[in-house]
């Protein structure tokens, strides 16, 4: 199985339980960063312990209004819920929980046809995707005269909101229309980045390290993504944790509980499997005390 399977539409991919008799089942969906870690741990838990767990992507956007509503009872989201969120929650009697469950660092790839950019300074990466330049020679000199394309997540993303803020600056939108493609499923973005040498884009470092033979790496101001720069935050300011969302901390021996429980315990084991950064000592012990375990 393909572990990066971003499902399309609304649909949910239930996750087979190889012959278990199902005692529960839990609904889990939104961020497509997250959605590697959610498939791998709903096969590893969910078909040891009999849980039927179903798991889709969608964008954080989606993980938050699913849990708004009362339709999910896991949110995956690569950012914070925000405050309007919250509030939309709360009038529906949900307390949102943010439990963080991993770290990742956002990745910026070209092609690997791609023979000239290797490094780029967070401000030519701003330039880039605002549509400040158009041709690659018009970032540097040194490069082709080429047009600069994009390939990007869309704006239900939590990786394409994480990256306008910290690279673009608050209130400030990227570049759209011709030469641009988005998409809420990372794997549409790598097609588009591996089949175009003038291509640039990014998404979670699982995507990259699941496709690295069909993508470059690019530097950000001298640092690549790799485990060890993403967990002490040297790669900046792309390093950032991922979260799962709960409505309220729940209560001790439910199956979201359980689930939490194995997530920051065994299920941690299988997050540098997947691409990502485990949780460090304090943050684990910080989550495994917010969930009373």
């Amino acid at each position: 199985m393909n572990k990066l399977a971003i499902l399309t539409g609304t649909a949910l991919l239930a996750v087979a339980l190889s012959g278990c008799t199902t005692t529960a089942s839990l609904n889990q969906a939104g961020s497509s960063t997250v959605l590697p870690l959610a498939e791998v741990w709903a096969e590893d838990w969910g078909v040891a312990n009999g849980v039927q767990i179903n798991v889709a992507g969608g964008g954080s956007g989606a993980g938050a209004s699913g849990l708004c509503a009362g339709e999910l009872d896991l949110g995956d989201m690569s950012r914070a819920m925000k405050d309007s969120e919250k509030e939309t929650c709360r009038a529906n009697g949900i307390e949102p929980i943010q439990w963080k469950v991993a770290f990742d660092g956002i990745s910026v790839v070209t092609s690997d046809e791609n023979t000239f950019v290797e490094d780029l300074t967070v401000d030519q990466l701003a330039m880039i995707f605002k549509g400040d330049v158009m041709t690659w020679d018009e970032v540097d000199a040194s490069f082709p005269a080429e047009d600069v394309h994009l390939c990007y997540p869309d704006s239900d993303s939590g990786t394409y909101e994480y990256f306008n803020e910290e690279i673009l600056g608050d209130d400030v939108s990227p570049r759209t229309g011709s030469g641009v493609q988005q998409s809420p499923d990372d794997n549409v973005l790598v097609t588009c980045l591996e089949a175009d040498e003038n291509a640039i884009g990014y998404f979670g470092y699982a995507y990259y390290i699941e496709n690295s033979d069909r993508l470059n790496l690019v530097a950000v101001d001298g640092t690549q993504p790799t485990p060890s720069t993403i967990a002490d935050g040297s790669y900046h300011p792309l390093s950032r944790p991922i979260f799962i969302y709960t409505d309220g901390v729940p209560e001790s021996g439910s199956t979201v509980f359980e689930y939490l429980d194995y997530v920051f315990s065994d299920g941690q084991g299988l997050v540098s499997e997947v691409g990502y950064v485990a949780l460090d000592a304090g943050t684990l012990g910080e989550m495994r005390s917010q969930l009373g375990a």
